[in-house]
């Protein structure tokens, strides 16, 4: 795992669908962006999370206002770790600075999601669903 000291990352030991506490910078009001510090879903491949600086991630929220779609995947409070029902937002995903911006990780998704996990990230990065 890596270690966070200062609110970087100094081990660039990151895996796909680990979940990590990021600060994604300030967003503005009234914005459905997600910002600030939350849990984040590594979405990019492991080989490019070694050797890359940068890591790909969706950001998770535990609002239970988001309309479910398909780029969402539901994951339980008890299943996971966290303290409330949260939401991974596949179609927010984006890029991150993992030195920067990644803070620590929090724990892996469990096994039993990886087949929702793929589906969604599938969705929101194919062009088969557009149509």
């Amino acid at each position: 795992m890596a270690v966070a000291m200062n609110n970087t990352v100094h081990n660039e030991e990151v895996k796909q669908f680990e979940i990590w506490l990021a600060d994604l910078g300030e967003i503005p009001e009234k914005s459905s962006v997600q910002g600030g510090v939350r849990p984040v879903l590594i979405i990019s491949n492991d080989k490019n999370n070694r050797y890359s600086p940068l890591v790909m991630v969706s950001p998770i929220t535990s609002s239970s206002t988001k309309a479910r779609i398909p780029t969402h995947v539901t994951v339980n409070a008890s299943d996971a770790g966290f303290k409330k029902d949260s939401v991974i937002l596949f179609e927010q995903h984006f890029t991150i600075d993992k030195k920067s911006k990644l803070m620590y990780k929090l724990f892996e998704m469990p096994h039993k999601y990886e087949n929702q996990l793929l589906r969604a990230l599938e969705i929101s990065t194919t062009r088969m669903f557009s149509r």
